[in-house]
């Protein structure tokens, strides 16, 4: 009997948990053509038969996949516009709180580690308010025009302790289109600043604290990118239906940082 690496047999085990995830969601026939690949790689044919047949079958799941996941969509939407986030099964749920985690894995390979952990962690029960002591706000050229004019107002007070009032940023697309302007619009929209200015001598230490929901809006969609002018389309919507259900669990994320000038 022929014996399996440790790197194949996880790589096996992950394909077909992939397949069944997938296969969950309802996109079925890509589900299927992972458990064949799977299989084929395993198989007795050539390596050159199973090399070609390996890659003919992915090149048609990976064409195939838009079309069974936007159709999978417009079902699920159906369900929801016809009788609420209730309309939704146990398998439908499971499929999209999958999906969730899939958004997340993606968010993390596509250069985007903060929105992908805020993703993840909607899909776990926990506190309702989260904390990260960070000055990733930072990058946000807005956040930075915040912090200059709190600057400006504790310097034009008479105090040696001045209360910053909250202000809150609409990131929106503005600006430079830049993958740390990207970063941070996606993760800390909108974002509300407050916090306090302490003088030090010539300078000023200011402790800031900003907050943004981490949750799904009732009706939004985001288009992901296209695979052969197909449109790969997340509906936010289903999310929500899925936070009234219990599965996913929206919560307030705080960042907090300081600043000396």
């Amino acid at each position: 009997m022929r014996s399996i690496g440790l790197f194949p047999l996880l790589a096996t085990v992950g394909a077909l948990g992939l397949a069944v995830a997938i296969g969950i969601f309802g996109a079925g026939i890509v589900a299927f053509a992972l458990v064949v690949v799977t299989v084929l790689m395993h198989s007795k044919l050539s390596t050159g038969w199973r090399v070609t047949c390996g890659l003919a079958i992915v090149v048609f799941a990976v064409g195939y996949a838009p079309i069974e996941y936007g159709s999978r969509i417009k079902t699920l939407r159906a369900k929801v516009d016809a009788g609420g986030a209730e309309a939704l099964s146990v398998r439908d749920c499971a499929g999209l709180w999958l999906l969730n985690v899939g958004v997340a894995v993606g968010g993390t390979l596509a250069g985007f580690p903060e929105l992908a952990q805020q993703t993840l962690l909607l899909s776990v029960r926990g506190p309702e308010e989260r904390t990260w002591e960070s000055d990733f706000p930072m990058g946000s050229i807005r956040v930075e025009e915040v912090v200059e004019r709190y600057l400006h107002l504790a310097r034009e007070s008479r105090q040696d302790v001045v209360v910053l009032p909250p202000s809150t940023i609409r990131m929106g697309t503005a600006g430079p289109r830049t993958h740390a302007q990207w970063r941070r619009g996606l993760a800390l929209d909108p974002f509300t600043i407050e916090g306090v200015a302490v003088r030090r001598g010539i300078e000023w230490m200011l402790e800031l604290e900003g907050t943004v929901p981490v949750d799904y809006p009732p009706s939004a969609t985001l288009e992901l990118f296209r695979i052969g002018g197909v449109p790969v389309v997340v509906d936010e919507g289903l999310f929500d239906a899925l936070e009234q259900r219990g599965w996913l669990h929206p919560y307030e994320a705080h960042w907090r940082w300081t600043v000396i000038r």
